[in-house]
């Protein structure tokens, strides 16, 4: 996670995230987050994923853009809080 500072009242973060896979093997993962509401926006909210092999973790070079107008630990974020995702697998 990376913060910054837009201006005098809007942060946005930066968030890069991986994917592990728990069951069978699959052609491709599509990851996008839901609405986080408390005021925060999310922008640039889609991740997708290559191929992942059983128990393998997979990263990406898309990331998650997070804005808002009030500056909260970056933490949060790594602590997965209020994070749902819409995720879609290609057997």
């Amino acid at each position: 996670v990376s913060e910054r500072q837009v201006n005098a009242r809007t942060w946005e973060y930066t968030v890069r995230a991986e994917l592990t896979n728990m069951g069978t093997g699959v052609r491709g993962v599509t990851a996008q987050l839901q609405p986080l509401g408390l005021g925060i926006q999310a922008l640039d909210n889609t991740l997708v994923f290559g191929a992942v092999g059983p128990g393998d973790t997979a990263k990406t070079n898309d990331t998650v853009r997070l804005r808002a107008n009030f500056r909260f630990p970056a933490d949060m974020v790594k602590l997965k809080t209020k994070f749902k995702w819409n995720v879609t697998i290609e057997p």
